[in-house]
């Protein structure tokens, strides 16, 4: 009786192919993270750009009318209504910032890109501390780039976005390719099947069945 056939298939090993493209890896998660680092600084900036006008208007409308009520009614009628319309301007000046702030939501954005900034840099120092290894106590290559690509799935999906233009100037400081080579192909010619649809098929029996 004729034994088995068992197919044996090579362990992975840290060649320098896989290395590469580790640290290729490795280079993208410290452009997202120094990314989301500057647009959490940023949006926290333009936090305060909006939030510190509106703080001090209203206090400064608060105090006006405050001013208004005390007074007595034997000033001069031209200098009250003056009073009121700076007063007036200067309320909606500060309801049109705070809508202005409360739209855009500067501080939610600038949490969000801190927060994606933080896991991007525990999986920086996780793969940091695997090339630090030497290869044999790295384990399973395979499963350890399988691990961080779907954690860099699920960053992705789950941060904000960096933006098309500072993501071009991250490219450029951290040399990154704007797009991943193709794999090699392997020889000959793939072919794609194309859909069958019911037309075509309805064609192909009716031409069969003529031709019987």
């Amino acid at each position: 009786m004729a034994e088995p056939l068992t197919h044996r298939t090579k362990a992975a090993v840290w060649d320098d192919r896989v290395e590469h493209l580790y640290r290729t890896w490795l280079r993208r998660v410290a452009a997202a993270e120094s990314g989301h680092r500057r647009m959490s600084g940023q949006m926290w900036n333009r936090y305060l750009a909006l939030g510190i006008p509106v703080v001090v208007l209203t206090t400064i409308v608060g105090t006006s009318v405050f001013a208004s009520l005390t007074t007595n009614g034997d000033g001069d009628p031209a200098t009250s209504i003056k009073v009121r319309v700076i007063v007036g301007t200067v309320s909606l000046l500060a309801a049109v910032l705070s809508s202005l702030q409360t739209f855009l939501r500067y501080s939610v954005r600038s949490e969000g890109h801190r927060v994606a900034a933080m896991r991007y840099e525990a999986l920086r120092r996780d793969m940091t501390k695997t090339l630090a290894l030497p290869p044999g106590p790295r384990g399973d290559p395979v499963r350890e780039l399988d691990s961080v690509r779907q954690r860099l799935d699920r960053y992705a999906k789950e941060s904000p976005t960096i933006g098309e233009r500072r993501w071009r100037a991250l490219e450029k400081q951290f040399h990154l390719s704007r797009v991943p080579p193709d794999p090699p192909w392997a020889p000959g010619t793939i072919m794609i099947p194309e859909p069958e649809t019911p037309d075509r098929a309805s064609d192909e029996m009716t031409g069969g069945r003529d031709g019987r």
